[in-house]
């Protein structure tokens, strides 16, 4: 724990006085991403960091294996996913939906290899592996350019 105090207490000292005018923009003119990434909450794969945005730029939904679930009516069910979808789409008026697989997911090893986990198919309903996982596209896994900037001002 103490970690994630010392990186909170560097994060106010050196980053925030750089970022303090683009949170209060933020703050004051709400976000308007243009994308909404639906990523794997594995510890190792950050949107933010794989595609160089900052704060106000992604709209991000993480859970095991990058589920996007269908949409669900009535009180039961896996709502979300669903309603950040929803939301992303009809008051964020995102432009595109991006699902960011990775290597080495172990949300979805165990149902692409013959030693399946007991309980996988329990909280990934419908889930079937026919081929191995593909490698994204060189247009997706291309790095973009550090910025030399963010400009709160934008």
């Amino acid at each position: 724990m103490q970690h994630l105090i010392d990186g909170y207490r560097t994060y106010r000292a050196q980053r925030w006085p750089e970022l303090q005018a683009l949170h209060k923009r933020l703050s004051e003119r709400g976000q308007s991403p243009k994308t909404l990434v639906i990523a794997c909450a594995d510890s190792r794969v950050d949107p933010a960091t794989i595609f160089n945005c900052g704060p106000g730029e992604l709209f991000v939904v993480r859970n095991v294996a990058n589920l996007a679930p269908p949409c669900e009516h009535g009180p039961v069910g896996l709502h979300g996913v669903s309603a950040a979808i929803e939301f992303a789409v009809t008051q964020l008026k995102v432009k595109t939906i991006l699902v960011l697989g990775h290597a080495q997911c172990g949300g979805w090893r165990p149902l692409c290899s013959s030693a399946r986990a007991i309980r996988i198919h329990s909280w990934i309903p419908g889930s079937a592996c026919s081929t191995p996982p593909r490698r994204a596209s060189k247009a997706i896994t291309a790095r973009r350019k550090p910025r030399s900037n963010m400009n709160p001002s934008a």
